[in-house]
């Protein structure tokens, strides 16, 4: 399933739209000296409750997640058309995709969520990245390396291709050749 996520600044005013397993996430550093990530959007993974509950109204199954999260075991939710053939697919483990037709049959909906944001003095910059990026690090931890770049007023390419490539290495690391993204 494609993902798709936009963000739209008119004056102090910040929409932001997705769908799928991307992320927007603010970095923001007070007065106080804090560096925090505030989230925009929601990765609209199969079992999140509103989620699930529309891909069963349609009449497919979300398979549960097993084993632990950050473990070798760890298998995630999907949704699968026919419980009692999973084979029919989709087997992903998004509940909005766009782009995939097969998909909408079990619930999967391209509909994006949008919301609003309103940008005041403590906004710093908007990480727009999909999950291969979010797969292996937190939210701070991608605020702490951007803001890296910001405080030596860095670029943001470079941010961004240090980001990458150590997503990149992550993926290595944990799946081998497979990289999803």
């Amino acid at each position: 399933g494609a993902c798709a996520l936009v963000a739209l600044l008119r004056g102090s005013k910040l929409w932001v739209a997705n769908a799928g397993d991307c992320r927007a996430v603010l970095g923001r550093k007070g007065r106080d000296g804090v560096l925090t990530a505030l989230p925009l959007s929601t990765d609209h993974k199969c079992n999140l409750p509103n989620e699930q509950a529309r891909i069963e109204a349609a009449g497919a199954w979300v398979r549960p997640a097993s084993g632990a999260f950050d473990s070798e075991d760890h298998i995630p939710a999907r949704v699968y058309e026919d419980r009692g053939n999973p084979r029919k697919g989709p087997g992903l483990c998004i509940a909005r995709s766009i782009g995939d037709l097969n998909a909408n049959r079990s619930g999967v909906i391209p509909t994006p969520e949008v919301t609003l944001h309103e940008v005041g003095p403590d906004d710093r910059f908007l990480i727009l990245a999909s999950d291969g990026v979010w797969e292996f690090f937190s939210d701070e931890q991608v605020v702490s390396l951007v803001d890296r770049f910001y405080e030596r007023k860095g670029k943001a390419i470079d941010a961004c291709r240090l980001l990458i490539a150590q997503s990149a290495l992550q993926w290595r690391t944990h799946e081998g050749a497979y990289r999803d993204d």
